[in-house]
């Protein structure tokens, strides 16, 4: 094996996917990537965690031999960051060493045999759909929050992908709050095929990590165990989780009674003031809403106190609600309007705010016990 490439060139894909890179000592092959040159003569890094696999092709790169070898990830990035952006840089393999060249530096690394290293790319496409990528990002980005962390229930622990015709859902809840975000996919399917899957949380994270604002189609295949993502030159694939997700459609409002319009500034403003003494634990806060003004007021466990108000157009029933406020700092932070509504029900059973733009988002904040 014997290439050469500019380290501009080679320096993002590094980054990209040394992201799922872990330290296993059980298992410490995985903390390697895999290099490789095909007979096209294509170079490609791959890398693996067991439950995440990316792919990167690498275009601009001149190739004198190919062939294929595992090299640690981590040291391989270090040495990219500590060469400047323009130096050409020349791999070569001799004798399962690494040569690393450049006009004033060189290195020799250890290598790894590639026989025992994991592939979870044995996939089977079940279904498949399109979407515009820039939109699937922005829809992770307003509810991933939402997910559950480390929660018992692992099903929580991700987001459920789910595709019914022509529309495409992804939902996160980890049982106290949820957010719901739809949109229309570009390739039209058969009524016959739906799907519902899980996507892991470590897999969301690195999505959003890979995904960019580019406008352009993103190729979503279905497995019966995995998904797979193409994204330019990069092939993204994680396992999915078993596990039945909760039917968050049973707390959907059917009818709002009370809409209450507020300025998104004002609300963020109010919120940060008051959560100065909150409760350490329980990060709560109460809203109490009349005619004409919102009281937000909280308390901590050393018996202290704030209250702040904040004008609101709101003339109809007094409403009064405990929730957690970075519950609804989460949600303020991704809107970029300037009103919403804040929706309830008779009686108070939730906080639920809806909005539409590119696509379709619902949030929902379960009240706090106190």
């Amino acid at each position: 094996m014997k290439f050469s490439i500019n380290q501009k060139n080679l320096i993002i894909p590094l980054q990209k996917i040394n992201g799922i890179l872990t330290k296993n000592m059980s298992f410490p092959i995985i903390s390697n990537i895999l290099i490789s040159i095909n007979e096209k003569n294509i170079l490609s890094l791959t890398a693996t965690n067991l439950e995440i696999e990316i792919t990167i092709k690498i275009n601009k790169v001149k190739i004198f031999k190919k062939g294929e070898i595992l090299i640690s990830g981590k040291k391989i990035l270090n040495i990219c960051r500590k060469i400047s952006k323009e130096t050409l840089i020349t791999f070569s393999l001799f004798k399962e060493k690494m040569y690393i060249v450049t006009n004033d530096c060189s290195f020799i690394l250890s290598t790894a045999s590639t026989k025992n290293f994991p592939k979870i790319l044995s996939f089977k496409c079940t279904s498949k759909i399109l979407i515009s990528k820039k939109i699937f990002k922005k829809m992770l980005l307003h509810i991933y929050f939402s997910m559950g962390n480390q929660d018992i229930r692992y099903y929580l622990n991700g987001i459920l992908l789910k595709v019914n015709e022509k529309v495409i859902e992804t939902i996160a809840t980890d049982g106290y709050r949820m957010a719901i975000a739809s949109s229309f996919i570009i390739e039209k399917l058969p009524e016959s095929i739906n799907f519902s899957k899980i996507i892991p949380r470590k897999g969301i994270i690195e999505l959003i990590r890979l995904l960019n604002d580019i406008e352009s189609n993103l190729k979503i295949f279905i497995g019966k165990k995995n998904i797979l993502m193409k994204l330019e030159d990069t092939i993204f694939i994680t396992k999915t989780v078993e596990g039945d997700f909760p039917n968050y459609k049973n707390v959907l409002f059917k009818k709002n009674k009370n809409k209450v319009k507020v300025n998104v500034f004002s609300l963020k403003e109010a919120l940060s003031r008051v959560s100065i003494l909150s409760h350490e634990k329980l990060y709560n806060v109460t809203l109490y809403i009349s005619a004409g003004k919102i009281k937000l007021t909280t308390s901590n466990q050393e018996d202290e106190s704030a209250k702040t108000e904040i004008n609101t157009d709101y003339q109809s029933d007094n409403i009064k609600i405990s929730i957690n406020i970075n519950f609804l700092l989460d949600i303020l932070n991704v809107i970029q309007k300037k009103y919403i509504f804040l929706l309830f029900a008779n009686p108070v059973t939730n906080l639920q705010i809806k909005e539409k733009d590119e696509f379709s988002i619902h949030y929902i904040i379960m009240p706090l016990r106190l």
